[in-house]
């Protein structure tokens, strides 16, 4: 009996581990299920953090090539700012510096304060003038003995014809044969003097009006490569198909379970398909430019002389004295006048204004459904991700005007720049005094080159005003600009060299304080965009900054060349407004939006027109392996359009006050429903 009973106690402990095993095993099922859930949930929140990262990266590089293409459009359209100061200063400075109580022929009207020439008014407008001492060819002398024939609008009066009283004389005879012939010299004189005034006033706008017809094409390319691919592309500089390096972007980001199971990818291209005119428009003006005018008096037979302009007939046929055959082909009268149509790529302009009711911004929208290890069967969960990505901060230029409405197609309200003409639209001029080229050198400026400060600048910065300028300076005006070596400055190519004149020139059209209130400018443009503008192919020729003169000069000249180059001259620091830095030559344009972190969001005033001094290092050794950056700066300033994302709600708020203070409305390009 006793034994029976301890078997059957064995018994029941043998059973007893085995519920227990059974036990630990159903155990262990349902913590492992436990743990293949944590574990799946974990990887699929993984993916799902992953995914919107990736998302969030694939839209902001979709925004850095908008971003490269706004640069460049913005460095274009400073360069048609520069074409006009460039009209203005010849007009201006040189042109009107024979007049009598201009600062440069007058030392006692020169003055370093900042004030307006009382010489200057509607009765007396800056007048082209080449015959006095300034210009080498037409100074007729030398010193003090030099003839000005410039400094007034009063007729000169024909020498008096000595009679010839005493025929029977032989020194009568002679008398009268110097006189007549001294009379015909001085009718041949009153012609020519006039003929060579239009000729270089023609030459200096129809060489502006040639630059910025090229700028302008350029810019429409530019502009294209942005919208001509549709709303879920656009072309990079460099060449290639945004949407081709953004989804290799997003795929190089993304865990191998969302790589495998990617679906469905848009991308939204905010500035596809839509005319370039219509977030761009054109401001268009005519300058008008004045000369002048000689004509001899049949009657009194004195040769008088008035301030005439050379382009106000609008298409029709403009009567120019040409005995001289100085207009062989009569190509420099038809080209210095406008078209009827403001639109025609030939008209006179001040480059394109933003319309910003057009934003541009790139949305990528991406859906994976990726599988886990330890869920084998059915399908995985969908994962959803959108982003959208805005380049900002940077400035294609200032509006004409200081408002924008949102139906409106250009800017309403006040000028910016006071100092600019009338915008044509397609009607005669308004005020004759603000459409003769000028310009703010800082904001709020009222003088601009009426300052004696600025109209003195030849006398602050030559070193003579005898001789400074030859007419063989300009003899190649205006250029075609169908090469990429086109010169539209200064250039005497009868010596194959730079003149005089040149580095004046460059100092008329270097970076001011409006400058860089109101563009974004790259001071490095070859390197960091024109080389790979010039390799995309296009029909349209991509030009370098003013200044640059083929191989002869440095490959990469670009603004920056043109501040230091004019920081050298003597005397330049006294004429203010200019911008200049020895040290980099480039940090003074480094205006743009800049950040002291990463992630946040707030202005660094350490970094406003400044460069650390380690990134300038850095950079210079990351640019011999072919990387750039806006503005030459890793770390400190920057120049042109930063890249930020941005909120679909934002997008499509109704609200937005984009057109000035107070003025709202909604995008015109909102994303809807993507």
């Amino acid at each position: 009996m006793g034994r029976g009973i301890r078997t059957s106690g064995a018994t029941h402990k043998i059973n007893n581990r085995g519920q227990m095993a059974v036990f630990v095993a159903l155990l262990f099922q349902v913590l492992f299920v436990f743990f293949a859930m944590v574990i799946n949930v974990g990887l699929l929140v993984h993916d799902k953090i992953n995914l919107q990262n990736s998302v969030d990266i694939a839209a902001i590089y979709g925004a850095q090539r908008q971003a490269e293409i706004l640069n460049a459009i913005a460095h274009n359209n400073y360069q048609m700012r520069q074409s006009w100061k460039l009209l203005a200063w010849r007009l201006r400075v040189l042109g009107d510096s024979g007049r009598i109580g201009h600062p440069v022929s007058n030392p006692a009207n020169f003055s370093t304060d900042d004030v307006a020439d009382p010489g200057l008014n509607d009765a007396t407008p800056p007048t082209v003038c080449v015959i006095h001492a300034l210009w080498s060819e037409f100074s007729m002398g030398s010193g003090a003995a030099v003839q000005n024939v410039c400094k007034t609008n009063q007729p000169v009066h024909q020498l008096s014809l000595i009679q010839n009283l005493a025929p029977f004389l032989p020194w009568s005879q002679a008398v009268n044969a110097y006189s007549r012939n001294m009379q015909l010299q001085f009718n041949k004189s009153c012609e020519e003097q006039g003929q060579y005034n239009w000729y270089f006033a023609a030459k200096w706008l129809a060489s502006y009006k040639f630059d910025i017809r090229n700028r302008k094409k350029a810019i429409r390319e530019l502009a294209n490569l942005l919208t001509a691919h549709g709303p879920s592309d656009l072309q990079e500089i460099s060449g290639g198909q945004m949407a081709e390096g953004l989804n290799k972007t997003l795929s190089a980001n993304l865990t191998k379970a969302n790589r495998a199971n990617l679906g469905t990818v848009q991308i939204y291209n905010s500035m596809g398909g839509i005319d370039s005119t219509a977030w761009l428009p054109d401001i268009p003006v005519v300058p008008i430019v004045y000369y002048t005018h000689t004509q001899r008096n049949l009657r009194s037979g004195d040769c008088e002389r008035q301030a005439s302009p050379i382009n106000l007939d609008f298409g029709g046929v403009l009567q120019v004295p040409n005995t001289l055959n100085l207009d062989p082909d009569g190509m420099l009268a038809a080209e210095t006048r406008e078209p009827l149509q403001g639109t025609d790529e030939a008209h006179s302009s001040l480059g394109v204004e933003k319309n910003p009711w057009y934003m541009a911004y790139v949305g990528v929208h991406a859906i994976t459904q990726p599988r886990h290890p330890f869920a084998p069967f059915g399908k995985g969960v969908v994962l959803e991700a959108r982003a959208f990505a805005q380049p900002f901060g940077g400035r294609i230029g200032p509006w004409y005007a200081s408002q924008w409405q949102p139906e409106a197609e250009t800017s309403s309200g006040n000028k910016i720049d006071s100092l600019l003409p009338s915008r044509f639209e397609n009607s005669l001029l308004g005020d004759p005094d603000s459409s003769v080229p000028n310009y703010s050198r800082y904001p709020g400026d009222k003088i601009g080159l009426k300052s004696k400060l600025s109209l003195g600048s030849l006398r602050s910065i030559a070193p003579g005003t005898i001789n400074v300028v030859s007419k063989f300076d300009y003899a190649w005006l205006p250029a075609d600009f169908l090469t990429k070596d086109s010169e539209a400055l200064a250039w005497n190519f009868n010596n194959q060299d730079p003149p005089a004149v040149r580095p004046m020139e460059l100092e008329g059209i270097a970076p001011d304080l409006f400058d860089i209130t109101y563009y974004s400018i790259e001071p490095n443009y070859v390197g960091n965009y024109l080389q790979q503008l010039q390799n995309l192919g296009s029909a349209v020729l991509f030009r370098h900054d003013l200044g640059y003169h083929g191989s002869s000069q440095d490959q990469g000249f670009s603004v920056r060349d043109q501040m230091s180059q004019t920081a050298a001259l003597p005397g330049v620091q006294s004429l203010g407004y200019l911008v200049h830095n020895s040290d980099s030559g480039n940090a003074p344009l480094l205006t743009s939006w800049t950040q002291s972190k990463p992630v946040e969001y707030e202005r660094s005033p350490s970094g406003f027109a400044y460069c650390n001094t380690l990134s300038k290092v850095a950079m210079a050794q990351v640019a011999n392996r072919g990387i750039s950056a806006p503005g030459d700066c890793l770390i400190g300033g920057r120049t042109g359009y930063s890249v930020k994302i941005v909120s679909k709600n934002y997008l499509n708020s109704q609200a937005l006050e984009l057109g000035g203070d107070g003025v709202t409305g909604p995008l015109k390009n909102a994303p809807g429903d993507f």
